[in-house]
């Protein structure tokens, strides 16, 4: 099973409920989500956090787990061998992803224009070709980069594997320096694109939750 949480926000937290909720995640956290320059930037990395305490609850693990997390050499988190996690976002999505025994990786990118040619090392000739031939140039884009994004993000060696090498051998599995990834396409807002990467079994059972924060 893997648990996908996920919330949309449309406006700034009033201050005490931001700081209310700041206090529940760690110290160390709390630093990094007050140096952001941009309240939509802290409010991401907030979020982030309270779906992944959300997500958690699901496995019987608390708050306190946060304290747990680690970064490996590549600085991915992880927080044990069991339970692994990924966390995206972009615009005013977040998403979380947890998996138990299974490798998980996920990305969310808000559809919207975008010179593609600062992009064109990262696809092959035929990912280009079917961008430029679609219907909706863009929505196609970033369908295809969430897609690699979630497979990077799951892999966790970051810029070690180049994007244009990834060898999708079919719409819902690809491969990468000898590890087989399945891909889910995952739905949440007709204005973002969402991808879930995944290690084990192709039918894994996926289950979606959005979460309102205040």
């Amino acid at each position: 099973m893997i648990n996908i949480l996920f919330t949309f926000f449309e406006k700034k937290l009033a201050h005490e409920a931001f700081e209310r909720n700041l206090r529940r995640i760690p110290v160390s956290m709390q630093l990094r989500i007050r140096k952001y320059r941009w309240w939509q930037d802290a409010h991401c990395g907030l979020f982030g956090k309270m779906l992944l305490i959300e997500g958690l609850k699901k496995y019987g693990l608390g708050e306190g787990a946060l304290k747990d997390i680690q970064y490996t050499q590549y600085n991915r988190p992880y927080l044990n061998e069991a339970i692994d996690f990924n966390i995206s976002h972009s615009g005013n999505g977040v998403v979380c992803a947890i998996g138990r025994d299974c490798r998980v990786g996920i990305d969310i990118e808000e559809v919207k224009p975008i010179d593609i040619q600062d992009f064109k090392k990262q696809f092959t000739e035929q990912e280009l070709s079917l961008m430029y031939n679609s219907e909706d140039t863009y929505q196609e884009f970033y369908k295809w980069w969430t897609k690699k994004e979630a497979i990077i993000k799951a892999d966790g060696q970051g810029l070690g594997i180049p994007l244009k090498k990834i060898n999708f051998q079919d719409p819902g599995r690809a491969e990468v320096k000898g590890q087989s990834w399945h891909i889910r396409e995952i739905p949440l807002h007709g204005q973002y694109c969402c991808h879930l990467a995944f290690e084990g079994e192709g039918d894994m059972q996926v289950k979606t939750e959005r979460y309102n924060m205040q």
